[in-house]
């Protein structure tokens, strides 16, 4: 699939998302303002509070670095950075920046399985995001139903 359509894809579903939240009230436009700019109701913000562990729940961003401790702390960086943009209204760079992070973990994986034994890795590394998504994608899948040992 190429990234084009990925995108599309992706672009509808968060799409579809936001319509079914709209219809279940639990986010609404801010009144006098354009669709982009939302707000949680009451029942979302009762909704976060009784997730068990939302990516919206506020301090989101410490409970997974504090049960991570081995995350890439440069891409903790770049996700505290595109929350904070988000949190702003600044949604243009907030998903460049989660993009990058998206990317550096990314990076990050196709590595590790390379250190692991994994040779597809390598190439994988050297190819254009949209196709490096896929590729990894296949190399998860790949290490999880057969496990290469460690050299």
């Amino acid at each position: 699939m190429n990234s084009r359509w990925r995108f599309t894809e992706i672009t509808v579903s968060v799409i579809a998302t936001c319509k079914v939240l709209l219809e279940l009230q639990v986010i609404v436009p801010h009144p006098g303002t354009y669709i982009n700019q939302l707000r949680l109701t009451d029942l979302g913000v009762r909704f976060l509070r009784t997730a068990p562990d939302h990516q919206l729940a506020p301090g989101f961003l410490d409970r997974l670095a504090a049960r991570l401790p081995d995350f890439p702390k440069g891409a903790l960086a770049l996700l505290r950075d595109a929350a904070a943009c988000f949190d702003v209204a600044l949604y243009r760079p907030a998903l460049v920046v989660l993009g990058v992070a998206a990317e550096t973990l990314i990076e990050d994986g196709l590595d590790e399985l390379a250190k692991r034994g994994f040779p597809e890795a390598g190439p994988a590394l050297k190819k254009q995001a949209g196709d490096r998504i896929g590729s990894f994608r296949k190399l998860l899948q790949n290490s999880s139903s057969a496990r290469k040992p460690s050299p």
